[in-house]
């Protein structure tokens, strides 16, 4: 599959990538929401990995434009150390389809 990762911090693209690379997924990266929407569009990516907080646009807001403009489904898990009823409920009312808490667990992000 090719993975798109979203997420500010180096340090989770880095984790992230090198655990789907192990699993032989193909990873684009984007270190923010504008470049996370241009490379879903340059790369039209099977599956999404978005972090909730960003500076400049988040990631709720990421979501909805990509899942206004998108001609395909694509799924969306959102990245997220927000664990509060709200945070994840807005998870899935921004578009996203699924979610993983912060720090990311090996075994429920390969199941996933």
């Amino acid at each position: 599959m090719k993975i798109l990762v979203v997420d500010d911090q180096a340090s989770n693209r880095g984790l992230l990538s090198y655990l789907l690379e192990e699993d032989g997924h193909e990873v684009i990266e984007a270190s923010n929401g504008e470049d996370g929407i241009k490379k879903f569009d340059d790369q039209v990516p099977d599956l999404v990995l978005m972090d909730v907080v960003m500076p400049g646009m988040d990631g709720y807001q990421t979501v909805e434009l990509i899942k206004s403009k998108s001609k395909k489904h694509v799924p969306i898990i959102f990245l997220t150390a927000l664990s509060d009823d709200l945070s994840l409920s807005r998870c899935i009312e921004s578009g996203g389809d699924d979610f993983l808490t912060k720090p990311v667990n090996e075994v429920l992000l390969s199941a996933k």
